[in-house]
């Protein structure tokens, strides 16, 4: 038997909402959409398992998610969204997750008739075209209620072309109104979306509070094109409330056409905004920060580690905005307001970016540990990622000390590569490669096997593979002592963080697993987790993964054989970000010993380079080697020995896209090299 379901007390989280599936549910989820919508009780989740178009606009009055089934990609036909109006007499948690609108929209209104707070998640969601002037997400809070928001890795193409001063943007969070005297409160994250605002009235991200109401939001991680009106508008028409923001590790571009755009716009009109705008990059941009107050309105800004390169005015602010700066690199830009008095630290270097639509650093980049890193601090629950979902700190250059940050919204310091094996009568595979060449020490190194990399002949290994050091050079090996072939690929990551990268060695002889006690992982079971056996002198050839337990994380051979004493293990942690995340293995998803991915980043963009490890999270262990393969246009994860995919199993994910720009030449593109 290829795979075992685990046999230990573990109490896996089941959630606490009810499920109806559509459209082969139970009477009235086995007609329209809008029927099962209409027919089930509040609070419930609706799996949405179908990848055919739907062709309704559903209208909701009570409060229940929709949600994409596992394996499914559920799409909206042309003109068609989902419309939520719902009192609140309970508090629950409201998703929208895993769909697809064309030329639609997702609206959320929380009435003024509510009497308990809701937790609203919009996650990975696809909002193409859209033809809503004012928004493709939009959040309204005109209650005295909490909101809380999760608006996590959605993808946006959204314009707006008619001038108003309406509320506004690919997102559009507004609280209270000008006739209202609420006094409700949005609060939670905007993270890791990507949007495209075309039009001279658009806005990417708009958060717009009324009278005395309040907002208290993070909005961090976004990749963010045009906003002829600010790629993040911060806005207090009326009203003396406080709108309290941590922008950070967010990256601003231009839109292909030049239009002019703004980077950060804080529009105080009355009460107070409070603005923590750190580690962003804002290229090409008119605007980079535009902080205005009216008479009578306050707007606090605390400016640090931001690069702004080849836009207009870098800082755009009136006498009145109290401004707090350093570690700022501004270059290339055509104006400079008197009104900001740079930092000590201040920067004006070339900062060596790969390109207009890559904003990411060169190795020689000044922009590289020359932050200040406790500025982080104020961005409170952000998480610890950079605009690409990699990890913040990462030690970039050889300069000895603590890890230092980087300027901007990327961070430098990852490597990656692609390595074939060429004799084929060993099963030793040499690596040679300059950054890891002549250094024992490394614990951040990772492998995947890939089958086929582009222009190669797709070869197996069908065997565990390891990572070993000797005589200057790095090598992967099989574990069970076969030959890897001629022309087997591997990607190899080492991931420049050192915090989140440990080495850990088993030392209980009588058990398949060895629980890791490391302040990275402890307490944090969302961790997506990266591990690659490490040989230092015992051979474990069996199929490894992780699971959290309890409050530790654990490595299992997921044959259930016992690890032997000695067996040693590279492991990378961090934040789910847009780039890494887990997926489950549904039958909708897998064919035989193959299960397909679903990831903008990857869908489509062969030479992208996966890391893959695989996850005890749903109770279910895939008993064989593992690799990656891209299959007609789609990523897939699939079983070396060809044994059958076990629905439930599951696997964690990292991509770099750095490297995705690089192999798709993204680099030198808008001539900047």
């Amino acid at each position: 038997m290829k795979y075992l379901i685990l046999l230990i007390t573990i109490c896996w989280a089941i959630s606490s909402q009810a499920l109806t599936d559509w459209p082969a549910g139970p009477a009235p989820c086995n007609g329209t959409l809008q029927a099962c919508v209409d027919g089930v009780s509040e609070g419930e989740v609706i799996r949405l398992n179908t990848n055919n178009l739907i062709f309704e606009t559903i209208t909701v009055f009570n409060q229940v998610s929709l949600v994409a089934g596992n394996g499914y990609q559920p799409q909206f036909g042309i003109g068609h969204g989902i419309e939520i109006s719902a009192a609140a007499n309970t508090e629950r948690t409201i998703r929208i997750e895993g769909l697809t609108f064309n030329s639609g929209r997702i609206s959320y209104h929380h009435f003024s008739g509510s009497v308990a707070d809701v937790n609203l998640v919009i996650r990975h969601n696809q909002i193409l075209n859209n033809n809503f002037e004012s928004e493709a997400i939009r959040v309204i809070n005109s209650s005295n209620n909490h909101v809380s928001l999760t608006i996590d890795y959605n993808h946006i193409t959204y314009e707006r072309s008619t001038s108003s001063s309406e509320p506004r943007g690919a997102i559009n969070i507004r609280t209270g109104s000008a006739s209202s005297t609420t006094l409700g409160t949005t609060d939670g994250r905007i993270y890791g979306n990507t949007l495209s605002a075309k039009g001279a009235a658009s806005v990417g991200i708009g958060i717009f509070n009324y009278t005395d109401t309040t907002a208290n939001l993070n909005i961090a991680g976004n990749e963010i094109t045009g906003g002829a009106d600010g790629g993040i508008l911060i806005e207090r028409p009326t009203g003396n409330g406080t709108s309290s923001v941590n922008i950070g590790n967010n990256a601003f571009y231009q839109l292909p056409d030049h239009s002019l755009n703004k980077g950060v716009r804080l529009n105080g009109l009355s009460g107070e905004i409070d603005a923590d705008v750190v580690n962003n990059s804002m290229i090409g941009v008119y605007d980079g920060l535009y902080a205005r107050e009216s008479a009578g309105a306050t707007v606090g800004v605390y400016f640090y580690n931001n690069l702004i390169t080849r836009g207009g005015t870098p800082v755009n602010m009136n006498a009145g905005t109290q401004m707090t700066n350093d570690h700022n690199l501004f270059h290339a830009n055509s104006f400079v307001d008197p009104d900001f008095v740079p930092g000590p630290a201040h920067i004006t270097s070339n900062p060596l970016i790969m390109g207009l639509y890559n904003g990411r650093l060169r190795s020689d980049s000044p922009a590289i540990e020359t932050g200040e890193g406790l500025a982080l601090l104020t961005l409170g629950g952000t998480p610890l990622v950079d605009a690409d979902g990699t990890n913040r700190f990462k030690k970039g250059n050889d300069s000895p000390g603590a890890q230092l940050i980087d300027i901007g919204a990327y961070e430098f310091g990852d490597v990656y590569f692609s390595h074939e094996a060429s004799s084929g009568s060993s099963h030793i595979s040499n690596l040679d490669h300059p950054n890891i060449n002549g250094n024992s020490s490394l614990d951040d190194i990772h492998i995947t096997s890939n089958y086929s990399p582009p222009g190669e002949t797709g070869v197996y290994n069908n065997d565990h593979e390891g990572i070993y050091y000797s005589s200057g050079l790095w090598r992967i090996f099989n574990q069970g002592i076969t030959d890897i072939a001629a022309g087997a690929s591997f990607n190899v990551h080492q991931f420049g963080n050192i915090t989140n990268t440990i080495e850990h060695t088993a030392t209980d002889a009588a058990s398949s697993s060895t629980l890791l006690d490391h302040s990275s992982l402890n307490n944090q079971p969302d961790r997506i987790v990266q591990v690659t056996q490490h040989w230092t002198g015992t051979y474990n050839p069996h199929p490894i993964g992780a699971f959290y337990f309890g409050t530790r994380w654990v490595i299992n051979n997921f044959d259930l054989v016992n690890i032997p004493v000695g067996a040693n293990f590279n492991i990378h942690s961090q934040p789910p970000s847009k780039s890494a995340w887990i997926h489950r293995v549904s039958a909708a998803n897998k064919s035989g010993h193959i299960t397909y991915l679903n990831n903008p980043l990857i869908n489509g963009v062969a030479c992208a380079e996966l890391q893959v490890t695989q996850s005890g999270a749903e109770g279910v262990f895939n008993d064989a080697p593992i690799g990656v393969w891209f299959a007609g246009n789609s990523w897939t994860i699939y079983n070396q020995d060809i044994s059958d995919m076990p629905e439930n199993s599951a696997f964690y994910i990292n991509v770099n896209p750095a490297q995705i720009a690089e192999c798709t030449d993204l680099i030198f593109a808008n001539g900047l090299d």
